[in-house]
């Protein structure tokens, strides 16, 4: 019964939304040794070795301006995409081996003229000499930019962190333009041990804060409720719908991105048995806003697209992936979808790159 009425839901969403929507043309990346090469597809490349996620070369975050998408590439550091004048496609490096090498890179933080990078030195690439002694401390890199292009890249260390290099921001969470909350971990021969702040780009000012506060700081909102945002709630229901017709019991959070200042708004649904059904599933839905767009990335290779002008969702298929392939994340760039995509083989990633979908016409 339950199942029946999410399928009617379904129904009735295709019957407002527009034709499915197939991309005018495709554009595959693929990194080797950081650099992005153009593939004709998901598997004609050099093989990648598999590697833990926090040490593999892959995208970790996206962010673009009017003229350039910036990826942040773990362990090398930032890539830029422009489009030429002849709609080609130039990738730009600004990559810095020695603030990035051995580091686990996470997000962007664009602040105030420049694009800030959080990143932490990882476990795994460590010796059992380095084990024993301090790492370096580094919590951010700061870039310059212009709007394409990016400056020499600094690093910025909490005075905290100056005071005891042991210990690590493992966690941000940007709360607003200015400020960011930060799990930090010390990881000693016996234990493990977290402490939480504060932080303040502005004047530096760090403040201790609790486990309690810090989880608060990722709260989320009912993304059917009658506060959440009325385009919200249209394209969560296009979702959710999507989602029910393969899995009856499931958990699903959508994090919602603003494409000019990468803030995240958190929205939760959750069916009636979720937590009592043995065989619930959980999905995490990345969506992207931009000015009158907004974009959902489907697990099952489509983006649903809301545009205001219409009130209309309207379901764009991605290029098919291969076993174990996902695509991870999602930004509006220009006339283009750019999605990130990884092979993952549960704590390992193999391959990974980026592929670029033209937005359809209406």
């Amino acid at each position: 019964m339950k199942r029946g009425l999410y399928l009617l839901l379904l129904i009735l969403l295709c019957i407002s939304c527009s034709n499915k929507g197939n991309p005018k043309s495709e554009n595959i990346f693929f990194l080797q040794n950081g650099r992005f090469l153009r593939t004709k597809d998901f598997t004609s490349y050099k093989k990648v070795n598999p590697f833990p996620w926090p040490v593999q070369i892959r995208i970790t975050d996206m962010y673009c301006t009017d003229h350039a998408l910036f990826l942040l590439v773990n362990h090398r550091g930032v890539a830029a995409l422009t489009c030429g004048s002849d709609n080609t496609f130039v990738f730009s490096y600004f990559y810095d081996a020695n603030l990035f090498d051995n580091r686990t890179s996470t997000i962007f933080h664009p602040y105030n003229h420049s694009l800030i990078c959080h990143v932490y030195e990882d476990d795994f690439l460590r010796t059992e000499a380095q084990m024993n002694s301090h790492p370096d401390a580094v919590t951010f890199i700061k870039y310059t930019f212009d709007g394409t292009s990016l400056g020499e890249a600094q690093a910025i260390i909490p005075l905290c962190q100056q005071l005891h290099p042991e210990w690590q921001a493992v966690v941000v969470n940007p709360l607003d333009e200015q400020t960011v909350a930060i799990e930090w971990k010390h990881t000693g021969k016996d234990q493990v041990k977290f402490e939480y702040s504060s932080f303040n780009f502005d004047n530096g000012e760090q403040e201790i804060k609790t486990r309690t506060w810090f989880l608060a700081t990722f709260k989320f909102s009912p993304a059917l409720g009658n506060h959440t945002d009325k385009r919200y709630v249209l394209l969560f229901k296009a979702c959710i719908a999507d989602l029910a017709v393969h899995n009856e019991d499931f958990l699903v959070h959508f994090n919602v991105k603003s494409s000019r200042n990468n803030q995240i708004e958190r929205f939760s649904f959750s069916t009636k048995n979720y937590e009592q059904s043995p065989d619930s599933g959980y999905f995490s839905i990345p969506v992207i806003k931009r000015e009158n767009l907004l974009c959902a990335l489907l697990p099952d290779e489509k983006v649903l697209l809301l545009a205001e002008e219409t009130g209309r969702v309207r379901e764009i298929a991605l290029p098919p992936l291969p076993a174990h392939f996902r695509y991870t994340a999602i930004i509006l760039f220009q006339e283009l979808i750019c999605t990130s995509w990884e092979d993952i083989r549960f704590t390992h990633v193999g391959a990974a790159g980026l592929a670029v979908t033209e937005l359809p016409h209406k």
